[in-house]
């Protein structure tokens, strides 16, 4: 086994985490819209457009897997003490979409007597699997620091900790120097306190893979062309003014409508040159264009045209198809992962804290997808009173019930209410 700082500079240093990384650079970079045209260099004075599908097509995966909080089965206490905030489920949901993997990491927070978790991006985190099989056996987290304005040279400083299922170990590089080991302390937990949510893959694959992974190309032409149909627009959209035999030409005024004051011989000839503007071939390629980013990337493309009157259920579900099969697919690692956490951070209060919790928890995604609200209402309705489903399965299949306990002492206290009055009248 290597030593700790030779393990890390080899694992840090290896040639597919670098590949992986300047994946994740172009990943973020094209969902921020900072993308290839704007450092045309041929089209400096030329018009530089970006519409961003990139960001659509993650925000609309994560909108319809994450749209509502996450559905944890367990013990009340376990619950409590879980502590679940939202607002990380969804952002780990986000950049496992973007990146293809997201991390996340176990600490204790002293200050509340508590186990918490962090994310961890996939830009600094380093697995190290087993040989044989499907497992983390190490863990490192690594980025580095650039020097601040009151640094005393101009080294980068390079943060590394190294997670083991017995030790955790804090290592720094100065510069392009080695990794030393500044301090080492027992792992507590007995396993490696990171658990990793991976987006998608083939089987047999360690790493997740992103949902823009493949689109690059489509989105770097789209760009293209929506450029060029605006230059075209912009330079050379309006008919221009030939003259020829003339006196004077005076300008007013300039700009799309202009002013011009004209003095001419009676020979002189003034006329428009007319044109004909290529748009339409750069619009039914953009369309093409369009189209196949939204088919490779199951993002659904919803025809306005479509969305008069009273829509039915079956088109709506016909319309997000393709979106409902990617995230289900999606969601399937994604449950698995945040089972393994949760029961990873009640193992560590049963270990620690001395705790006796049960691991028996099942994590649960709601899809957010526009849904015939009546027209599924009605059909429930009609299953309860062809007595094909119970009471308690209307409630649940219903939108607007949050919660079924709460509603059941509702309608009891309500029945209650309606017989006192009867009987009152009577």
């Amino acid at each position: 086994m290597l030593p700790d700082g030779k393990l890390v500079e080899k694992v840090v240093s290896d040639s597919a985490h670098h590949q992986r990384l300047e994946a994740d650079n172009i990943f973020l970079r094209y969902y921020l819209g900072d993308q290839e045209i704007l450092y045309d260099t041929k089209r400096e004075n030329r018009n530089r457009i970006v519409l961003n599908h990139c960001a659509r097509i993650i925000d609309t995966s994560v909108a319809i897997l994450k749209g509502y909080p996450l559905k944890i089965v367990a013990d009340e206490e376990i619950v409590r003490l879980l502590n679940i905030d939202d607002r990380k489920a969804t952002s780990i949901v986000r950049n496992g979409s973007l990146f293809g993997n997201a991390y996340a990491l176990i600490w204790f927070d002293e200050a509340n007597s508590r186990f918490d978790f962090t994310e961890l991006l996939d830009t600094e985190c380093y697995p190290i699997y087993s040989d044989v099989k499907d497992e983390i056996v190490g863990f490192i987290r690594y980025y580095i620091v650039e020097p601040g304005p009151e640094s005393e040279n101009n080294e980068t400083v390079g943060k590394a900790w190294l997670y083991k299922p017995d030790m955790i170990t804090y290592l720094e590089q100065r510069g392009s120097g080695k990794f030393k080991v500044l301090w080492r302390a027992e792992n507590p937990l007995g396993e490696i306190p990171v658990i990793q949510f991976r987006n998608r893959r083939i089987a047999g694959e360690l790493l997740g893979r992103s949902d823009l992974e493949g689109i690059k190309s489509l989105q770097d032409d789209y760009n293209c062309q929506c450029s060029n149909e605006s230059d075209i627009l912009d330079y050379h959209g309006y008919p221009q003014l030939v003259a020829r035999n003339l006196e004077s030409v005076e300008k007013l005024s300039r700009g799309v409508d202009q002013i011009i004051n004209i003095v001419g011989y009676e020979n002189s000839d003034i006329k428009y040159l007319e044109r004909n503007l290529p748009t339409r071939a750069f619009k039914e390629k953009m369309d093409r264009v369009k189209t196949a980013i939204h088919y490779l990337t199951g993002t659904p493309e919803v025809d306005k045209n479509l969305l008069y009157g009273n829509i039915s259920g079956i088109t709506l579900n016909m319309l997000y198809r393709d979106a409902v099969i990617k995230v289900r697919v999606k969601s399937v690692e994604y449950r698995e992962a945040f089972e393994k956490l949760f029961k990873k951070v009640i193992r560590a209060y049963n270990r620690v804290l001395g705790y006796e919790l049960s691991e028996d928890i099942q994590v649960f995604f709601e899809l957010n997808t526009p849904e015939h609200e009546y027209e599924k209402m009605k059909q429930m309705l009609e299953f309860y009173n062809a007595k094909l489903i119970s009471k308690q399965t209307m409630m649940e299949l219903n939108p607007y019930i949050s919660d079924i306990e709460r509603e059941k002492t509702r309608l009891q206290e309500e029945e209650k209410s309606q017989n006192k009055y009867s009987l009152d009248s009577k």
